[in-house]
């Protein structure tokens, strides 16, 4: 358990990584803005034409409004759930030798780096709440219980998405103690995010040969499960989705620990 001291210091962090994400407001309006709603509108012309062309009702069970929705939810899940950044200010601590420098710190290399990105995240949190919004106003017609069902299940599985993306960034992040060039290590972070999160298409789109890797991959668990389940709330697919959350994140945090001692142990930075 954290301390009352450890929380302050926690909360400084968090603020900290609020007020860098605030202070550029041109990636935040080109964010929010354009990598979202440009997405979206291409996204829904491009399933209006494929919906229209083929003549039918629903494709895979989806209809045109539940494809939209779902894009909707995974768009705006995406830029929440994003760990570019922090592999980053990551690959740069590593680079630049300035790790020992974080070690004399109250809190370990992981955690601080973890409540930096909780911190950044915030601002980002009104776009993952959008499509919740929409869903439960506009799109759906859901009893009172279900609807706060969604509300609470989309709540709990939103906070260990982030827990989730944060590992994994983290972890690839670490690739940068045996590389020369972080951009590799970025562009390796937004294949996956991107294939495998379900930003391409939903799980169930996919050939049968592959839906099982794109339905249970941990990128999923970040965006491509969280929006199935608010298109079909049920406890059966909120414990699913749970139930991957927990799991990867109990194994991901093992690993990221094991390998962080196994990179730094012959680590040369600048010195005590």
């Amino acid at each position: 358990m954290l301390s009352s001291i450890n929380l302050d210091i926690a909360k400084i962090y968090m603020k900290n990584g609020w007020r860098v994400v605030l202070v550029d407001r041109a990636i935040l309006f080109i964010d929010i803005f354009v990598a979202t709603g440009l997405t979206f509108l291409m996204q829904m012309m491009l399933w209006k034409y494929i919906y229209k062309d083929s003549g039918e009702v629903a494709i895979q069970g989806k209809t045109f409004s539940d494809i939209l929705l779902y894009y909707l939810y995974v768009i705006c899940l995406n830029r929440f759930n994003n760990g570019y950044g922090i592999i980053e200010d990551i690959s740069y601590t590593i680079y630049s030798g300035k790790i020992e420098l974080a070690l004399v710190k109250p809190f370990s290399f992981k955690l601080q780096k973890m409540f930096d990105y909780l911190g950044g995240s915030l601002v980002y949190l009104p776009l993952a709440l959008l499509p919740l919004i929409i869903d439960v106003t506009m799109f759906s017609n859901y009893t009172v219980y279900t609807g706060l069902g969604l509300i609470v299940g989309y709540l709990v599985l939103l906070v260990l998405s982030q827990v989730l993306c944060f590992l994994l960034a983290f972890i690839i992040s670490l690739i940068t103690f045996k590389s020369e060039n972080s951009g590799v290590v970025l562009a390796l972070y937004s294949i996956l995010a991107a294939f495998l999160g379900g930003a391409l298409l939903p799980a169930n789109y996919w050939p049968e040969s592959m839906r099982l890797i794109m339905e249970f991959n941990p990128f999923s668990y970040t965006m491509g499960a969280i929006s199935e389940f608010s298109l079909a709330p049920s406890i059966n697919s909120f414990l699913s989705c749970l139930t991957g959350l927990l799991i990867y994140i109990c194994i991901f945090n093992l690993v990221s620990n094991k390998l962080w001692k196994m990179l730094t142990r012959d680590y040369k930075g600048l010195g005590g």
